[in-house]
């Protein structure tokens, strides 16, 4: 079973993201700041990350250059910064960048390309 960490610091979103990818098979952890995020990245070792770029003290964009230096996992971020700058700096630290509102079947689709990309 693939384990996911999910990072949000809104606890809706992080009940909704847990239940969805749970009901997909998935272990799901999850951690409302970067700085959680960082530390589960290592007690937990998931095989991917979604992660938010809003968040509480550490932003996302900060979070995901901690984490390159911590682990060679894929990163997603899910946030509602969507600006085309704001796209590029996540896709330079991350493997996909989507917007909320979002599609959780098109959430889905993409944390399975990026298993199976890492996989391979």
């Amino acid at each position: 079973m693939k384990r996911l960490l999910v990072v949000d610091d809104e606890p809706q979103i992080l009940e909704l993201l847990e239940l969805a990818l749970s009901l997909e098979g998935y272990e799901v952890v999850t951690a409302p700041s970067g700085e959680v995020a960082l530390e589960a990245a290592v007690t937990r070792q998931p095989d991917l990350i979604v992660l938010d770029v809003i968040l509480g003290g550490m932003d996302g964009f900060e979070t995901a250059q901690r984490l390159r230096g911590l682990t060679p996992v894929p990163i997603v971020f899910l946030t509602a910064m969507g600006t085309e700058q704001d796209r590029a700096r996540g896709l330079a630290l991350g493997q996909a960048y989507l917007i909320k509102p979002f599609r959780p079947a098109q959430l889905l689709e993409v944390i399975r390309a990026q298993l199976e990309a890492a996989a391979s």
